[in-house]
């Protein structure tokens, strides 16, 4: 019998972790996606006789406060953060009460970085999309 500990995931327990950094604390939200075309294959008659599959494309986006972007492009000796060399993403996450669960983003590169401010912003955040390789 499985017990239920009524506990959800949330933000507050998610750990990220990236360029050497055990623990990034001005990551404000992570994203990522991994999506593949497929497309009915048919034959004789009326009904698909399979699945044909594309190639699979990895994407995901990162908030990240100002201050964290200008650190890291300066750990790695850029002007501009599409020009960090690849590197791991590590998330982890729990509900509180079990072990966290991990998943790394392999190869990951930024590909923009795109900065809004506006009057009256408590916080200046950073949107930065990124491309990579692969999830273990």
């Amino acid at each position: 019998m499985a017990i239920i500990n009524f506990k959800n995931y949330d933000f507050t327990e998610v750990k990220i972790s990236f360029l050497g950094n055990t623990y990034v604390a001005g990551v404000k939200s992570v994203e990522y996606s991994i999506k593949q075309d497929k497309t009915l294959v048919y034959g004789a008659g009326a009904s698909p006789v399979g699945v044909g599959k594309g190639v699979k494309d990895y994407s995901g986006k990162l908030g990240i406060h100002l201050s964290e972007v200008n650190k890291m492009k300066t750990a790695a000796g850029v002007m501009e953060a599409v020009d960090i060399p690849a590197f791991d993403l590590i998330i982890q996450y729990a509900n509180g009460t079990e072990l966290f669960e991990k998943i790394t983003l392999q190869g990951c590169q930024f590909t923009e970085e795109s900065i809004s401010v506006a009057s009256g912003d408590t916080e200046i955040l950073v949107d930065m999309p990124i491309v990579f390789l692969s999830t273990i």
